[in-house]
């Protein structure tokens, strides 16, 4: 397969698992703002964070297979994230409303914008672009 169809298919499972961890965060979080006494911004900043590792798993198996994580790369992952982080949590800070279907699309919107942001370093900082000695089939 070419470099390009690699790249395309790579950003392909990306748009699924990012699609799909988007969707998850957007709903616990709205879910969680309309429902407890804390801050929008930092609900949102604490359920962004518990879905680091899981999403990190799903991105190392399935959206960057081919590619081979670098050392230390969930530790790297997770700095990526602050981007993201700060992305996701200023809008919740900013602009929630507390009612669930406007805050779920407000997240799934800042969720949309960390995920551009989220797909360019990893694709240039987490994964490397030599695919991994032995990998197999990873699924």
């Amino acid at each position: 397969m070419s470099k390009k169809g690699d790249h395309a298919g790579g950003l392909f499972r990306f748009l699924i698992v990012g699609g799909t961890a988007a969707l998850a965060y957007a709903l616990v979080t709205a879910a969680l703002v309309a429902r407890l006494p804390l801050p929008p911004g930092l609900t949102s900043a604490l359920v962004w964070i518990a879905f680091i590792p899981p999403v990190f798993w799903c991105h190392r198996r399935f959206t960057f297979r081919a590619r081979a994580p670098r050392r230390g790369a969930l530790g790297l992952y997770a700095l990526t994230q602050g981007v993201s982080l700060a992305i996701v949590s200023t809008a919740g800070a900013l602009f929630v409303t507390r009612d669930m279907l406007v805050d779920t699309c407000l997240y799934l919107a800042a969720s949309a914008l960390a995920a551009i942001t989220s797909y360019a370093l990893n694709h240039l900082l987490v994964f490397r672009d030599h695919p991994a000695s032995g990998s197999g089939n990873i699924l």
